[in-house]
């Protein structure tokens, strides 16, 4: 048997899968998945994700979207305690960002032959929140090739979701009006002008997910508006939007 045969895939891709979702239950790390075990495309880090998900036996109700990626536009399902509101406690995590979530009020199946537009994904969004994304990583080598930070889910570990607002009320430049505190003191960040509705409208036209979204009811986080926080032990987070959408995080 070689690692051209559709058996060996077949054990390659379960192994990732189980490593993985062990690595997510123990807390675990490993600087990378074990020769034996590395999906080689993005097609398989994709499929990983689904298998991960058949060995966590659970069923995504949020997501992170990516326009960019080495090929276009990546998306990956977020674990953990997903779509918790704000406030909440947790145990330590290390790194934390600050995004803009969306969340779909109609389903958005792949469809190759007629592409969405701008109008039609705002259509298929009823709300929006300022959100915190936990970031902790299951494979921790620097140099790690992309199908295998995919597969792991592009480091997710969870998510918050602060004050739900219409989608008429986000602004083209959503980090213009972001304030982030740790421990009640203002948090340098270097901004990042994300555009969340074209996040979302990129992934969508792209076509990757291999889970069944995306779908009316989850939540989307588009990207980071502050890049990665190192988060303190016993540390209290918060950020606002425009003075209307708050979310809180404690470690």
């Amino acid at each position: 048997m070689t690692d051209r045969d559709p058996e060996w895939t077949e054990k390659r891709l379960d192994t990732a899968a189980e490593l993985l979702a062990g690595c997510r239950g123990s807390g675990a790390t490993l600087a990378h998945l074990p020769a034996y075990a590395r999906p080689e495309t993005e097609q398989e880090g994709y499929e990983v994700q689904r298998r991960v998900a058949r060995f966590l036996n659970v069923t995504p109700q949020c997501w992170k979207v990516s326009a960019s990626g080495p090929s276009g536009p990546t998306a990956a399902p977020v674990w953990g305690d997903e779509a918790q509101s704000s406030s909440t406690r947790a145990g330590q995590r290390l790194l934390l960002e600050t995004e803009i979530a969306l969340r779909l009020c109609h389903d958005l199946p792949c469809r190759p032959s007629v592409a969405y537009t701008r109008n039609t994904i705002l259509k298929a969004v009823d709300v929006f929140a300022v959100a915190f994304e936990r970031v902790s990583y299951r494979l921790t080598a620097p140099d790690l090739p992309f199908p295998q930070r995919l597969a792991d889910c592009l480091a997710n570990d969870g998510l918050v979701i602060g004050t739900a607002l219409p989608v008429a009320a986000l602004r083209p430049d959503p980090v213009a009006y972001l304030t982030l505190c740790r421990n009640g003191t203002p948090e340098a960040f270097t901004p990042v002008n994300i555009d969340p509705v074209g996040a979302l409208l990129a992934y969508a036209n792209h076509g990757g997910d291999m889970l069944g979204g995306l779908k009316k009811g989850q939540w989307v986080l588009t990207g980071s508006m502050t890049g990665m926080q190192k988060v303190d032990d016993a540390s209290e987070w918060s950020a606002v939007w425009n003075g209307v959408s708050e979310v809180r995080r404690s470690f």
